[in-house]
């Protein structure tokens, strides 16, 4: 009688036990380099570089998929200086273009009716020249100042540059 119990309590362990298929959710992500005074650009989430060229002026890389969660975001140059530094939130089956424009005004009447601002942020707000990078103690300072102002509600609408994230709706 034991061994039927025992036998009987395994089989419903078992039969319990469904298996569960893993899904992926993902959305997408893409750069477009509409900022004539920067020149190539690149986009890093978490830190890692996305695409193995740059984006030139007035070109757009293809969309990269991306576990729905959040990611840090930065664009840097072709030299590597670092313009921004932000976050975004990827959503499932959502798709997200980065636009780096010169004026916000100009970016927003470019868009499409199905594309909502999700973020702006500025660039170079306390840079003068680009060449101020190249110092090394300065270029830290101004890293950490740019990084700091880019998301403040206030200073992000005064940079040189802005960075523009938008959502398909």
């Amino acid at each position: 009688m034991k061994k039927i119990i025992f036998l009987f309590t395994i089989t419903l362990f078992f039969l319990a036990c469904k298996p569960s298929k893993i899904v992926d959710v993902k959305g997408r992500v893409r750069l477009i380099n509409a900022s004539s005074t920067t020149g190539d650009l690149n986009m890093f989430l978490d830190y890692q570089k996305v695409y193995a060229t740059n984006v030139e002026y007035l070109n757009y890389s293809l969309f990269r998929e991306y576990l729905a969660t959040k990611h840090k975001l930065q664009i840097k140059d072709a030299v590597g200086n670092l313009l921004i530094d932000t976050s975004i939130n990827v959503e499932d089956k959502k798709s997200y273009s980065v636009f780096v424009y010169d004026s916000l005004s100009d970016v927003k009447s470019y868009l499409p009716i199905e594309l909502k601002v999700e973020n702006v942020c500025g660039i170079r707000i306390f840079t003068p020249f680009a060449l101020m990078h190249k110092i090394p103690v300065v270029k830290t300072v101004l890293q950490t100042a740019e990084s700091w102002a880019s998301q403040q509600s206030v200073l992000k609408n005064f940079g040189g540059f802005m960075v523009v994230i938008v959502r398909k709706i």
